[in-house]
């Protein structure tokens, strides 16, 4: 019979924090206390659904010895929970600004975000793209991530490398598949634009030449390897 309770009563108060979110989105304005209501929502429903689980645990166990002993299990796996989100993002932060020098108006590109750093909290980095979105990163992402940091105009190393195309109908087709590559790889500087050209030899044959610069020398290397496996994948 309790456990029916809880059940009834859980699904009621599910279809009760629906229906707030729902009348929360309803509300439209930019003003403070709009803002800290939507900052406050997620939070008061959490706290909700924390206390309504220790009560129907205490509900659910009317035995006080064992209820106790589920009880402290369940404060035990909330702790390490709420510890491991919040720590997390917090020492990978610690680490990277020990790795690396960090600052604002630094721009920094890794594989799936790039832009200038105007924001730099204790769990969070926040960066401003080319377009002007304004992204914030948790550290955790970034922590397995390969960060670049471009360099200032005059230090970068620009490569060319030549590719033979047998098949001069995929030309167009491996020239697009190559300057994509290019402009989503992590090594490549975004701001001098990569170049990608079919050059027509008098022979007949047919070389494509792309054009990329790098912050460092090494870096080329694991271009012209990433390159080397498209082309061989393309003209298959």
């Amino acid at each position: 019979m309790n456990l029916i309770y809880v059940v009834i009563l859980g699904l009621a108060l599910f279809f009760a924090m629906q229906l707030i979110n729902k009348l929360a989105s309803l509300i439209t304005g930019e003003n403070k206390w709009v803002m800290l209501l939507r900052r406050t929502l997620p939070l008061v429903e959490l706290i909700v659904w924390l206390a309504f689980a220790f009560w129907a645990a205490a509900i659910i166990f009317p035995d006080f010895t064992f209820r106790r002993m589920v009880l402290g299990a369940m404060a035990i796996v909330l702790v390490l929970a709420l510890g491991w989100y919040v720590l997390r993002d917090f020492l990978n932060g610690i680490l990277l600004k020990t790795e690396n020098t960090l600052k604002k108006g630094q721009t920094i590109k890794t594989s799936f975000v790039s832009g200038k750093i105007i924001y730099i909290g204790y769990r969070t980095l926040q960066l401003e793209t080319d377009k002007g979105e304004k992204l914030r990163v948790p550290y955790s992402r970034l922590g397995d991530a390969i960060i670049i940091q471009p360099p200032q105009k005059g230090q970068s190393h620009t490569h060319t490398l030549s590719f033979d195309i047998k098949d001069g109908y995929k030309a167009q087709l491996i020239t697009e598949k190559v300057f994509r590559e290019l402009v989503n790889m992590p090594w490549v500087i975004s701001e001098n634009e990569p170049g990608v050209n079919l050059v027509h030899t008098d022979t007949g044959e047919i070389t494509l030449e792309v054009t990329f610069s790098v912050m460092k020398e090494e870096h080329a290397i694991l271009v012209g390897h990433k390159l080397e496996a498209l082309f061989s994948k393309s003209e298959e």
